[in-house]
């Protein structure tokens, strides 16, 4: 097993970004924060759903992955209302045969800021 915390992205607090067992690759929730931890896209979830999508590249490119090597994916978002901008912009990444998928509307994730959260499981080849 091996626990990662790329510098291309934020510093976690009290979790590892990544963690790779045998040929998997499990990334934490991504949010929407730049590399110095700033938020990026507050009160904008298309904008965050961007900057959460160059996180997971970042940490799979870390691993020897990219994102076609994507096998799950679980996306949560604070609003409904928020569905469509962050389908978007996930189709933009994972193009129009996404992996397995869990899509969940919650009432918070673990700052007020965090609008969506994405987690992911990915396969080394």
């Amino acid at each position: 097993m091996r626990k990662s915390n790329p510098n291309t992205v934020h510093a976690p607090a009290g979790y590892t970004h990544l963690v790779e067992v045998g040929n998997l690759v499990f990334l934490s929730g991504q949010v929407g924060r730049n590399a110095t931890g700033e938020i990026v896209g507050a009160g904008d979830p298309g904008a965050q759903t961007e900057q959460i999508f160059k996180n997971i590249e970042a940490c799979l490119r870390d691993a020897g992955c990219t994102l076609d090597d994507i096998i799950k994916v679980t996306i949560f978002i604070t609003d409904y209302s928020y569905k469509e901008a962050v389908l978007k912009v996930r189709d933009k990444y994972l193009g129009a045969n996404p992996p397995a998928s869990t899509f969940v509307v919650c009432s918070s994730l673990a700052l007020p800021e965090y609008l969506v959260e994405i987690e992911c499981i990915a396969e080394k080849k």
